[in-house]
């Protein structure tokens, strides 16, 4: 049998939404209210899948960034996660939001 073993990053959506917001005001927004379950229309007791820091083509350019800044939130996570890692905040890998309430 073939496998290969990964590190897959757990994360509360609590915790999850924390940090975003956290970083998200470091960048400049003002009147940011990120919430995973609204943004990415995601219902209680699911998962939310992010592979960071992949692909190149995937960081945001300094348009999208300026544009999530500004407020434009929904459907953005992957591309704030690939922002943060690309700075170093988080490392690259598999995230695993873990959404119960």
């Amino acid at each position: 049998m073939k496998f290969s073993t990964t590190t897959i990053h757990k994360v509360d959506y609590n915790d999850f939404d924390k940090a975003i917001n956290e970083f998200l005001k470091e960048k400049g927004a003002n009147k940011i209210d990120y919430e995973i379950v609204a943004d990415e229309e995601l219902g209680n007791d699911c998962a939310k899948a992010f592979d960071v820091g992949k692909y190149n083509w995937a960081i945001p350019s300094e348009n999208e960034k300026q544009e999530i800044i500004n407020g434009k939130l929904a459907w953005s996570t992957g591309n704030i996660l690939e922002w943060m890692c690309q700075e170093g905040k988080i490392p690259s890998g598999e995230y695993l939001v873990e959404i119960s309430w």
